[in-house]
């Protein structure tokens, strides 16, 4: 797994994702275009709980993300993966 150093994560702040508590998302699997670890804030749009998961590299092609209701909700959205035989977990 390749490690968001402080310049991505930086990076990823002045890009107006920093919901005020960005920290890498423990427990979530690398952007599955990139590689990178994803970053974990909080979501103004939603309630007091309400987070988004996003691939804190700056050069990542795609800047995939997702959201939850809670923080076990968007790890589980992030983490969900399909293959040609459907889920894969």
């Amino acid at each position: 797994m390749k490690v968001v150093t402080e310049r991505t994560l930086s990076a990823h702040q002045r890009a107006g994702r920093d919901g005020g508590e960005m920290a890498f998302a423990d427990g979530a699997k690398p952007c599955p275009f990139c590689g990178h670890a994803p970053a974990i804030e909080l979501w103004p749009g939603g309630g007091p709980q309400k987070r988004m998961i996003s691939c804190s590299n700056e050069d990542c092609k795609v800047q995939p993300r997702t959201t939850g209701e809670t923080r076990r909700e968007a790890l589980d959205n992030w983490n969900e993966r399909y293959n040609s035989e459907g889920r894969e977990g």
